[in-house]
Parts: structure tokens; C-alpha cells; sequence
């Protein structure tokens, strides 16, 4: 606290006439006259006057004096008591400010600092917590959180949340630099994030982890520009500068960018076939892949973002040996193309249909390997040809083709090209 220089001498004199005294009780009476001396000196007057007999005089949490007033910026004037300090400006009226807040005040620079003159006294809220605003913001405190400001467009923001009966709750830390001219302050329930190009926006819960585990603003996500929207089933999405995070209850937090988040969009986001992302990006040979809950989306700088489609081209018949097909092989090639001028086959369904007609493995394989054929356009043919006779789920589908010895991609593949 700021204390005037000499009112420690006017103090020190009257403790020293009262000092003679003979009664057991002396110093305690010594005391006494001591501060309604020094009281005497320091008179508390006008406004100032008004506010401390208001709280109640030196009976209150304010005590005595300890100061006379002293002029400050812009007109205004302060006065240190024992329990804290009175302020008064011309724009302002007279406030006091004390305990934790007096501390953080002075901390800041009092009324020199960003915070100003208080604008009222301190008013209780929930959970045993305070706030006092001041013209460049609000301190708050609460007994989980200490005393913190909330200032200019956090404060905007923080109010437009319901301040601390929000989901936010009280704030944590003061506002923290970061990169790009922005700056950070957690609260109880999230993080508030402002950039000069984003705007003040919040992220909390499993977008706040699944933030921090990409790099937070470091990352290639950088700034969050809009807040949490809800959408179907439950679900929310918040936008960044870098890409999207989605959640559902069934599906957890993941991040989609770049061209697979493009591609996305393109087949309708949640709302589309493709249901919430299941994973978010990760490495596979030759591109990236994100898994949705009705199919996946692959990429690859050759061929761009696919939909339920590989990146890798189908495997093209091996080269001719140097030794002739045997006439037990020209035959397999023979009748694996007959079979798939009439029916759909997986691969490994046609290796069977071979060996049913008396091939030998070897020769089956061979015979299959050999024909020109995609196995993606032939999941597709399986799945129309199922639908023509009977009723199916989509799951059913998928799974009558895997039964029918297609990989769980060309499975998928088949059914969404039926529309199911």
C-alpha cells in the first residue's frame, strides 16, 4: 500500500506524550489514544468522508486513516486507510479498494495502469466470490481462484457468456502473450483466445485437449475463429484458422483440414454419407486418410481427396514370365473371364469358383491374376445385384460382401455407390 511520507512522524509524537501512564492497562490506553491522535491529524473529508462513515467509520473494514489525501492523475485523489485505500476522481466518485484487489491494483500501476479508478465497490457473487469494476476492466475473486482482471474484449465476451455464472466460471491467470500479437487467460471451465485477425473466441472441454495435443495457436490449426455450433445428433463443430474439430457423444473429438476436410464438405459434413469423422488425419502409404463412421476419405498429391476410394491405383496384372501358360492355365484365364461377363466376384470368391470347376490353386490364382478387372467396380455390381432380390441394412450389405470375400473397403465402396 502507498503511505504518505511524515505520517509515521505525526504517529511516533503522539505515541510519545501518551507514553507516561501508570495504570497495568497503559499500553493498551496508549494505543488507543495513539490512533485517535493520529486520526485527529488526518482528517476524512467530503466524499472520502461520506464513503468511510458509510462502511461504517474506523469501526469498519477500513479502519483509520493512515495518509492525508493525495493528489493524483487527472484530478483525483487517494487516501491509504489500515484496511485500504479510498479513490475518488472527478468522472469517478469516491470507491475504495483493498485486501487482494489493493495488492493486484498495485501491481498493475494503481491508477496509472491499464485499470484506471474504480468504478463501484466490491459486490458479492456466487460461490463466495467477489468482483469490482474499474474503467479498464473488472477484478474478480473467488477462494478456488485468487484475483485476476478481465478486460476489454475478453470482458465483452465474458459478459456475453454470462460472466461468472457462464460455463466459463471465474478466470484463472491474467492475459498471456502469444504468437501473432495474441493472447490467451484460462478460466475454471476453458480458455478465451484472441488474435487480431480471429477475434476473442473460447475453447474448452475435448476441444480444448484435442487443441493442445495439435500445438495449441503454435499448431497447424493456429487461432479458433468462431465458437462451439451445434449440430445433428448432438454434435458441435468449431472452426479455426487452420481446419475444424468435430464431436459427437459416439464419436469423440477429431480434427479434419486441407482437402480431406474440403472433400468433406463436398459430401455434406455430419450430414451427409459420411456420418462424424472417427479419427482425425493420419499417415498412410503414399497420402493421409480420415475414417468416418460411414466410410473414409484418403488423399494423395496425385489423385487429390477420394471418397471411399483408395489413393493406390489398382494392382495391375503381373508381367508375362519368360515360360508359356500352361493349357491348365490358359483355361483358368479363360473361365474367369467367362464367370465375369455374367456375375460379380471378389477376388478371392473367383479363386474359389475356379477351384470348384476342379483348378488347381496354383492355376485358379493364376487364371484370376490375369484378367483385366477392377474389384471395386465388382463390389459395386455384387452390392446392386443383392438389392435387386432382397432387403438389406447398410451394415447387412457391408457385411454380405466381406462374406462374400471383398476387403472391408470395397465393401464399403459397393454400398455407397447404391446410395444405402
Amino acid at each position: 500500500m502507498r503511505t504518505r511520507r511524515g505520517v509515521a512522524a505525526v504517529v511516533g509524537a503522539a505515541a510519545l506524550t501518551l507514553a507516561v501512564s501508570v495504570p497495568a492497562n497503559a499500553s493498551v490506553l496508549a494505543q488507543v489514544s495513539t490512533v485517535s491522535a493520529a486520526a485527529e491529524e488526518l482528517p476524512v473529508t467530503g466524499s472520502f468522508g461520506e464513503l468511510w462513515r458509510s462502511q461504517g467509520a474506523q469501526n469498519g473494514f477500513l479502519g483509520q486513516p493512515t495518509s492525508g489525501e493525495t493528489p493524483i492523475k487527472d484530478g483525483g485523489v487517494f487516501q491509504n486507510f489500515q484496511g485500504g485505500t479510498l479513490y475518488w476522481s472527478p468522472s469517478t466518485g469516491a470507491h475504495s479498494v483493498s485486501g487482494d484487489f489493493l495488492r493486484f491494483y498495485g501491481g498493475q500501476g494503481y491508477e496509472n495502469g491499464f485499470l484506471g479508478y474504480p468504478l463501484t465497490q466490491e459486490v458479492r457473487i456466487r460461490n463466495g466470490g467477489v468482483f469490482q469494476n474499474f474503467q479498464g476492466g473488472t477484478l474478480y475473486w473467488s477462494p478456488g481462484a485468487g484475483a485476476h482482471s478481465v478486460s476489454g474484449d475478453f470482458l465483452r465476451f465474458y459478459g456475453g457468456q454470462g460472466y461468472e455464472n457462464g460455463f466459463l466460471g471465474y478466470p484463472q491467470t491474467q492475459e498471456v502473450p502469444i504468437r501473432n500479437g495474441g493472447v490467451f487467460q484460462n478460466f475454471q471451465g476453458g480458455t478465451l483466445y484472441w488474435a487480431p485477425t480471429a477475434g476473442a473466441h473460447s475453447v474448452s472441454g475435448s476441444f480444448r485437449s484435442l487443441y493442445g495435443a495439435r500445438g495449441y495457436e503454435n499448431g497447424d490449426f493456429g487461432y479458433p475463429t468462431s465458437q462451439e455450433v451445434p449440430i445433428r445428433n448432438g454434435g458441435v463443430f468449431q472452426n479455426f484458422q487452420g481446419g475444424t474439430f468435430y464431436w459427437s457423444p459416439s464419436t469423440g473429438a477429431h480434427a479434419l483440414q486441407g482437402s480431406i476436410l474440403d472433400a468433406y464438405r463436398r459430401a455434406g459434413s455430419e450430414g451427409g454419407s459420411l456420418g462424424y469423422p472417427t479419427s482425425s488425419e493420419f499417415d498412410i502409404a503414399g497420402g493421409k486418410r480420415t475414417n468416418f463412421q460411414r466410410g473414409y476419405i484418403e488423399w494423395s498429391a496425385a489423385r487429390g481427396a477420394l471418397v471411399n476410394q483408395p489413393i493406390a491405383q489398382p494392382v495391375a496384372p503381373p508381367p508375362p514370365t519368360s515360360s508359356a501358360p500352361t493349357v491348365s492355365q490358359k483355361n483358368a484365364v479363360s473361365k474367369a473371364e467367362s464367370y465375369l461377363r455374367y456375375s460379380a466376384f471378389s477376388r478371392s470368391g473367383l479363386i474359389e469358383q475356379l477351384e470348384y470347376e476342379g483348378f488347381s490353386t496354383a492355376d485358379a490364382t493364376y487364371g484370376v491374376d490375369h484378367v483385366q478387372v477392377n474389384w471395386y467396380e465388382q463390389a459395386e455390381k455384387k452390392a446392386a445385384s443383392y438389392l435387386k432380390y432382397s432387403a438389406f441394412s447398410r451394415q447387412g450389405l457391408i457385411e454380405q460382401l466381406e462374406y462374400e470375400g471383398f476387403t472391408h473397403d470395397q465393401a464399403v465402396h459397393g454400398v455407397n455407390s447404391t446410395g444405402l
